[in-house]
């Protein structure tokens, strides 16, 4: 009896699945992180990123939050974070504030028009969700003890790969 084959094939079927599951991992990263991309209408006119978008609500949330504590926030950059309200500034959604009189301590605020798109990009958020557990739940047949399921891991995978930085 040949021992080395009846190992690795018993070996190879774990083996296999879990390859399925990281590769299904990957796919999904890969879609929404294009996703994330893409520019939508968050109700202003102005087609804005994810990315830009959800920026402009942090500092809606967190009025006067510098670059430095946003890179904090965000796992990002303090260059990425700074091109991201470059653009947010250049479409009057936010301002920067020098605070003390020191050029260095700049501070983020919205305008009353980024307040206003933060405002109903919480409302498009919390519908496209709506929409999405509606989705899963009636076209795909999953059911609300999955979906439940499906956001504690993705809360417990992102304590999982803070705590990695």
């Amino acid at each position: 009896m040949n021992t080395e084959n009846s190992d690795k094939s018993s070996f190879s079927e774990p083996m296999y699945k879990l390859n399925e599951l990281s590769d299904a991992l990957y796919r999904f990263v890969m879609l929404y992180r294009d996703y994330m991309n893409d520019t939508h209408d968050y109700g202003s006119g102005d087609m804005l990123s994810m990315v830009e978008m959800h920026t402009l609500t942090a500092i809606d949330d967190n009025p006067g939050i510098t670059i430095n504590q946003m890179a904090k926030m965000w796992h990002r950059t303090n260059g990425a974070i700074s091109q991201t309200a470059t653009k947010l500034e250049a479409k009057s959604y936010i301002i920067r504030k020098k605070m003390d009189g020191n050029a260095k301590n700049i501070h983020l605020f919205t305008t009353p028009k980024g307040k206003t798109l933060s405002e109903k990009h919480k409302m498009y958020d919390s519908a496209e969700v709506a929409e999405t557990v509606k989705e899963l739940m009636y076209v795909h047949s999953c059911t609300a003890e999955e979906v439940d399921a499906f956001f504690k891991v993705i809360k417990v995978y992102i304590d999982l790969l803070e705590e990695d930085e």
